[in-house]
Formats: structure tokens, sequence, C-alpha cells
């Protein structure tokens, strides 16, 4: 299945994950109150840094390893197996940790001791989120895509269905996060049955090694780019308080539109494809690498503008008369998806030749000037020094991740396409600043994101080696003919 297919299977998937989540948006804010909502999305932040913390790298680990072992049952069950050892391990020490400290990890996370059992039930739920991840990535690495995609968008249906009976029921905060934990609880039995079925079970320990050895380096790029979108919810919360992040959550959810049609895709069907070709037509990998990431600055730029210019409807229907005037906030919040898009984009092809913690690091700067940013503009901006945090850290990594690959022979960019593209973003940025700018303040914060896309559209040509400016010389005659 080629690459288009495999985006187009995966944006299926992703759309009705995340559709689900966008769906649910508009029964949480009418029938939870600004606080709950505001616990609610700070919440749903610690139970994805948790699933990273819990796979430990696991995912990449596996679709890395089978291309190099032997593709045979036997082969394939080892992987597997040793694979799965590491959530549920640490998933079940982690649940245990919970239950023994509920209550001072619910006042750290959101201030309020009360909500200790919905802290257990988050923490169960991506353990068990992190095992049906796991067991379903023999099916992303076989091609078998719509296997994986169709079970993460049963299991997150079936969540749907379960958590909005509950929240109509009164339930609250323990109805959704319980029906999380049942349905994937259900999901991964059942693809845990049919992986052992077929290769059955049996880990190894060598290979667990060597597992873990390329797996964990992944956390620390991994959770630090969870704390680029994740850590403004928590410093709003405590600086703020949790009415602000329900508003700033309504904003995210609204923009997540670009995150799940355009970016979760490519980060979904990018690094097996670049793994096979690494591995099976090395020498075709550049030029397959910069048709990418030309047709994925193009993708980013529609969905960017389409969601800017919708994002009044977009806000009413999510969040009701509540949060009026959130809509502003998401021109900045779009910000943050082209750099998060190229730093897949790039990091993949670093992963394929070198150390994976080549990328912890330039995740880790990000991270630092967004905990930094985030501290700074939150206390006199609120929400939209949150936004600005998350747009400049992940738009400082993505950069970061152009200029490391710069120079390595892993990819041949269109440099001078790409040059058209971020022109056309910074006049797209000067439109959005016409038609949604009601302050001083926003007109700065959206004028000096275009300054910056602009700087960037006369600088990119500068990010080339010799023979790449010659390549897009090349192409744009070609075009011009």
């Amino acid at each position: 299945m080629g690459m288009a297919r495999e985006m187009v299977v995966y944006a299926a998937a992703v759309a009705v994950t995340r559709g689900v989540s966008l769906a649910l948006t508009p029964a949480y804010t009418r029938l939870l109150d600004p606080v709950e909502f505001g616990a609610l999305e700070t919440l749903q932040v610690t139970r994805q840094l948790t699933l990273i913390a819990l796979a430990l790298g696991m995912r990449q680990a596996v679709l890395r390893f089978y291309e190099l072992r032997d593709r045979e049952t036997t082969g394939v069950s080892h992987l597997v197996s040793s694979a799965l050892l590491v959530p549920t391990v640490l998933g079940t020490i982690l649940v245990g940790v919970g239950i023994a400290f509920a209550p001072l990890i619910s006042f750290a996370l959101v201030g309020d001791a009360a909500l200790g059992t919905v802290v257990v039930l988050v923490l169960a739920a991506a353990a068990m989120e992190a095992i049906l991840e796991i067991g379903l990535q023999v099916f992303r690495a076989r091609g078998q895509v719509w296997v994986y995609a169709s079970f993460l968008a049963g299991t997150t249906v079936v969540f749907g269905l379960g958590a909005l009976a509950l929240v109509f029921g009164g339930q609250g905060l323990p109805g959704i996060f319980g029906a999380r934990f049942g349905v994937f609880a259900a999901g991964a039995t059942l693809a845990l049955v049919i992986v052992i079925r077929r290769t059955g079970f049996h880990p190894d320990r060598k290979l667990l090694g060597q597992l873990l050895r390329f797996g964990v380096p992944f956390v620390p790029a991994a959770l630090c780019w969870m704390v680029v979108q994740a850590s403004d919810r928590y410093f709003l919360a405590h600086l703020v308080g949790l009415e602000e992040v329900a508003r700033y959550a309504v904003a995210v959810r609204t923009s997540s539109l670009i995150g799940f049609s355009i970016v979760a895709p490519f980060q979904l069907a990018w690094p097996p494809r670049a793994y096979r070709m690494h591995a099976n037509q090395r020498a075709a990998l550049p030029a397959i690498a910069g048709n990418a990431v030309s047709w994925l600055g193009a993708l980013l730029l529609l969905a960017s503008f389409t969601v800017v210019v919708l994002s009044p409807d977009i806000v009413a229907v999510l969040g009701g008369d509540r949060y009026l005037g959130v809509h502003t906030l998401v021109p900045v919040l779009c910000l943050t998806w082209p750099g998060l898009a190229v730093y897949y984009w790039a990091g993949t092809l670093i992963q394929t030749t070198t150390s994976s913690l080549r990328i912890a690091v330039i995740a880790l700067l990000a991270a630092s000037m967004n905990v930094v940013l985030n501290a700074a503009l939150i206390p006199s901006m609120g929400a939209l020094g949150a936004a600005a945090a998350s747009a400049i850290a992940t738009g400082s990594g993505g950069l970061l991740s152009i200029v490391w690959l710069r120079g390595r022979s892993l990819a041949t960019p269109q440099w001078g396409r790409l040059g058209v593209l971020f022109l056309l973003a910074a006049l797209a940025g000067a439109l959005a600043l016409w038609l949604l700018g009601e302050s001083a303040l926003q007109r700065r914060v959206l004028g000096g994101a275009g300054l910056v896309v602009l700087a960037a559209a006369l600088a990119s040509p500068l990010f080339a080696t010799k023979e790449e400016r010659a390549r897009a010389l090349r192409l744009l005659r070609r075009d011009a003919a």
C-alpha cells in the first residue's frame, strides 16, 4: 500500500478517534461546569503523558525491528511478546502507586485531592491503551493498516457512546474515565487474543534488551514534546484557574482539526514507510522525503487557513455561549502544528541512521523553552500567553530539526517550493490578522508570528546544501517549462 493510501486509511481512523473527542466536547461544555471541564482537560493530558511513559518507545521499536528480523511466525512472536512485557509490568506498578497516593497526586495535578479515584482510573486507562497500541503495531509493520485503524476507531466509538451516556446520567469525571478504562481494557484483551493466537507468546530476554536500547531514547523526546503541548494546562490551572484551562481547551480542540486531519495521519504513515525504504530502497529515500515535506507543507497551509477562517463558528458549536471570544486564540494555536509536523518528518529520518538520543536534545530544548515562556507569559496573558509559548516552542523545535538534518543526505527538500509555501503562509497570517485581530496584544502576537514566517521564507534556501540548491533550480526550471 502506498504512503498516500496509508495516510488516507490513517486519516479515516484518526478522524473517527479524534472526531469522537470533538463530538463529545459540546456535551462536556454544556453538562460540566468550567471547573470540571478544566479538570477533565488537565487529566486528559496527564493520561497522554502516562501513555508515552508506559509504552517506553516500544511502538517505534516494534516497527523498526520488524524490518530487521526474520518474518517467520517465531520471529514475530518473540518481537511482539517481548515488547508487550514493558507496558504490562510498568502499568501494574503505576496503578499500584496511584492507588496508594491518589489524593496527593490529584492535588498536585488539579489542586483538588477529592479526585483521587478519577486519577486511578486515568492511570489504569493509560495502561490499557499502551498494551493495545503495542499489540497492534505488528499490523502497522506488515502494512495491514486497516486492521490497526479498525481497532482504534472501534474502541474509541464505543468509549464515546459510553462516556456520553454516563455524562448525561450525571456521573461526571468518574463516568468518563471509567468508560475509557473499561472499553480499552476490553479492546486490549481482544487484540492480545488475536495476536497471541497467530504468533504465540514467546518473550526473549535478549531481544527485550535490544528493544529497550532502541526504544527508551524515544521516551525523553516524546515526553518533552508532550510537555510542550501539555504543560500549559498545569501552569494555567495553578496560576490562573481551571476556568481558564477550560477556555484554552476549547481553542485547542478547535485548532486540533489540523492535527487529526493532517499531522496525526502523517505521523502514523511516515515512520513505517521511511523505515521500509531505508531498509530496502535507501537510494530513493531522500527524494521521497523531499516530496513528502512539500506536500505536507501545502496541506498544512490549506488546513490552517480553513480552520482560522471558520474558527468563530467552530467555537460556537463546541463551546456554546460560555466560551464566546475563545476563537481569537485559534490563529496562534494553528502555528504550533507546522513545527510538530516538521519535527516528526525530520526526526524519523534522523532515527534511521543515528541514535534516537539526537532528537531528544531538540525536544529537550523545545520543552525547556516552553516551560520558561509559560512561566513568564501566563501570569499576565493567561490563555493567550500559553498559546504563544506553544507556538514559539514548536516552531523552534521544527527549525532545529531541519538544521540538524542539513547536509546528512537523508532528504532533498524542494526548497524553492517550500519558500513559496512559506510566503503564502505569511499572506494567510496577514489576512487572519486583519480578520481576527481584535486587540493590540493579539495583533502584536499575530504580527510577530507573520514576520517570523516571512523571515523563514526568505532564509529557507540558505539551509540547503549546494547540491540541494542546484536540484531546486532544476525543478523550478522544469515547472516553468
